[in-house]
Formats: structure tokens, C-alpha cells, sequence
């Protein structure tokens, strides 16, 4: 009966000890590199950092026969990254073309391929909502209408090269596919209320290219 007590309380102390352990023990992915073991002639494992800034810029076109346009864009966002082939990221991009500014946040998911060198391709698949107006500040823009506000799916890929342990040079290409429709005269209280004959409808095809700085932590 004492044998039991004895192991009944070291169970219970080992809980917390082991608890700690799990806790603050360094994941297994901050020691190893998404390409895992380096082969021989190479610099060998790194680490990969889970919670990471970004600022990035570049230019956007939108390659639609009903309001093409093109212009200037950048932004920034954060990313977490959750394994050696996985993460989600939250950006913030601004849009100013010619006939169109505007301003995307994105929810993306990061689908990272394997990679033993500084270089790490990844594919980003995600949804954004997208807030377009046309340009104020061109005179036949004066009060066209506007865009109504909407989601929008993104698809994309890039490419991250480590020139420092907590710094990252990116480069994306990323598509956001939008079918939206222009809305004169006041807002309706709700947008299923409008004559679906009366609306005219527009297809956005914008395409990004962008490069960035990327702050690992």
C-alpha cells in the first residue's frame, strides 16, 4: 500500500515537470530546415522561425476587357508559420492605377515545398476582400458610380531567400479573381434587393508582382 502511495505521489509530481518540458522545449521545427538533413557540400540545417513582419511592394494589372487598368501597389502583413510545410498569413495591400485605387486584406495560406539551400519556393492559396473605387482625382471619374465591395479568392506562389538568420528577401506572383458590379445612387440596406437585370457586372482579374522584406522572430 506505501509502494502504491509512493508511485501515486511521484506520478502526480512528474505531471507539471512533464508539462513544463512540452512547454518550453524549443519545437523540433526551429532546429531543423524545411529540406531537412543538408547533404554533403552544403551548409546544413537552419532554422525556420514560426512568427514573422513583412513589407512588400510592386506593381498590379488588372487584365479585365471591362475596366482594365494598372498602377502601383504595396503593403505589409503577418505570417505564422506553423510547420516545415504550412502557414497563414494576414496582408494589408494598397492599390493606385490610372481608373482604379483601392485597398485588399487578404487571409492566405502558405504551402512551402522542400528546399535545402537559402532558397524556399512556396504556393499561396487564400480569399481576400476587396475594396475598389475609381480614381477621384480623374475628372471623368467624378461620380461614375461605384464598385461594390467584394470577396475575392487569391491564388499565387513566391520564393524566399535567407540572407541573414532572422532576415528574408520575397518575391510573389499573385492572381485575385473578383466578380463584382458597379452601384449608382445610394446603398440599398441589403444588396439582394437590387434587380439582378439592372446590375451591371464587371470581372476583375488582378495580377500582382510584388518583392518584399521579410523580419523573422
Amino acid at each position: 500500500m506505501k509502494n502504491r502511495t509512493r508511485v501515486g505521489k511521484t506520478g502526480f509530481l512528474l505531471v507539471p515537470v512533464l508539462a513544463a518540458a512540452l512547454l518550453f522545449a524549443p519545437s523540433a521545427g526551429l532546429a531543423a530546415d524545411p529540406g531537412g538533413p543538408a547533404s554533403a557540400g552544403t551548409e546544413g540545417p537552419r532554422p525556420w522561425r514560426s512568427l514573422a513582419v513583412e513589407v512588400f511592394a510592386g506593381g498590379t494589372a488588372y487584365v479585365s476587357n471591362d475596366c482594365p487598368d494598372g498602377g502601383f501597389s504595396y503593403g505589409g502583413g503577418v505570417r505564422w508559420r506553423m510547420s516545415k510545410t504550412f502557414g497563414l498569413g494576414v496582408l494589408i495591400e494598397k492599390y493606385s492605377g490610372d481608373a482604379l485605387v483601392g485597398a485588399n486584406i487578404m487571409l492566405n495560406s502558405y504551402f512551402f515545398f522542400s528546399g535545402r539551400s537559402r532558397f524556399l519556393p512556396y504556393a499561396i492559396v487564400g480569399v481576400g476582400f476587396n475594396s475598389i473605387k475609381f480614381n477621384p482625382d480623374r475628372e471623368y471619374f467624378a461620380d461614375p458610380g461605384r464598385i461594390v465591395d467584394r470577396m475575392a479568392l487569391q491564388l499565387g506562389g513566391g520564393l524566399e531567400w535567407r540572407v541573414a538568420p532572422f532576415l528574408s528577401v520575397t518575391a510573389e506572383a499573385r492572381s485575385n479573381l473578383i466578380k463584382t458590379w458597379i452601384m449608382t445612387g445610394p446603398s440599398p440596406e441589403r444588396i439582394r434587393d437590387i434587380d439582378p437585370s439592372t446590375q451591371d457586372i464587371i470581372r476583375l482579374y488582378g495580377l500582382t508582382f510584388a518583392a518584399g522584406l521579410k523580419l523573422s522572430f
